[in-house]
Formats: structure tokens, C-alpha cells, sequence
């Protein structure tokens, strides 16, 4: 049985590779990104956090998706992209 916060994670997949010039994108990669975090999937999650960090640097998902970036990148053993994405939180 798929667990509904990924089964929610590959529908919002589903939509930002339909849509990508939506401007849902960005939070549907920012609920993603979330979904596959709390789920333990994290290499899977670092794409759509990556996308809203870069995509809009003004917009108040930044942060919260910089420190879930920080911690994929730890729980991964990717030390040097952790400390990097947490030193650009804290600016």
C-alpha cells in the first residue's frame, strides 16, 4: 500500500512535469519536496527543493525549503551541499 503523503508526492510529479510553465510550480515542487522529506525520501525530494530555491529567491517558500535542503543534503552524508544551503539560510 502506498502511503497517501507520497501517493500526494507523485501526483504533484505527475503535475509539474504537465504544467511546467505553471505558476503552481513552484509550490507544488515546495509540497513535494516536503511529502518525499517526511517520507525518508530524500535524494527524491533535493530536486524539488533545489527548484523552489532557485526559482524565486523573494518568496517566503525559500527558507523553509533551504533547511529541508540542509537536511536531505546531512541525511545523505552530502556534508559540504548542507553546510552550504544552511550558510545561505542564515544570510
Amino acid at each position: 500500500m502506498v502511503q497517501p503523503a507520497l501517493e500526494a508526492a507523485a501526483q504533484l510529479e505527475r503535475f509539474i512535469a504537465a504544467h511546467p510553465g505553471s505558476t503552481l510550480v513552484l509550490p507544488a515542487s515546495a509540497l513535494c519536496g516536503e511529502s518525499f522529506f517526511r517520507n525518508g525520501a530524500h535524494e527524491r525530494a533535493i530536486p524539488h527543493l533545489q527548484r523552489v530555491v532557485e526559482g524565486n529567491a523573494d518568496d517566503e517558500t525559500v527558507g523553509p525549503a533551504l533547511l529541508r535542503l540542509g537536511e536531505c543534503m546531512a541525511v545523505l552524508q552530502r556534508w559540504s551541499e548542507s553546510e552550504a544551503a544552511f550558510a545561505r539560510y542564515l544570510q
